[in-house]
């Protein structure tokens, strides 16, 4: 049975969200990983500076490493700052979607 489409609805058939959704993935992706390697410098800075200067130097080029990487992810793929504004959900799980007023 297909339900009756109200007027002025639009078919949700595109992938706005679904395009929105992976972009956020993205972004934490990045962040997540920046964060882990800056943690590890942070770690290798901590825990071996009986290794010499050695330890904190490579502690220090990773924490650098991880902020970069964080940085590079929020500017190749940062938040949308708010674009993506999703629409009512329809009554009874139909594929249509009401216009936002």
């Amino acid at each position: 049975m297909i339900p009756e489409i109200p007027k002025g609805a639009t078919p949700n058939i595109g992938s706005r969200a679904r395009d929105h959704l992976a972009n956020e993935r993205t972004y934490l992706a990045w962040h997540r990983t920046g964060l882990s390697v800056a943690a590890l410098g942070v770690a290798v800075a901590k825990f071996a500076p009986h290794r010499g200067v050695h330890a904190v130097v490579s502690g220090g080029i990773l924490l650098f490493a991880g902020l970069l990487v964080s940085g590079y992810g929020t500017v190749r793929t940062g938040p949308s700052g708010g674009n993506w504004t999703p629409v009512s959900t329809p009554p009874h799980g139909s594929a249509w979607s009401w216009p936002r007023p």
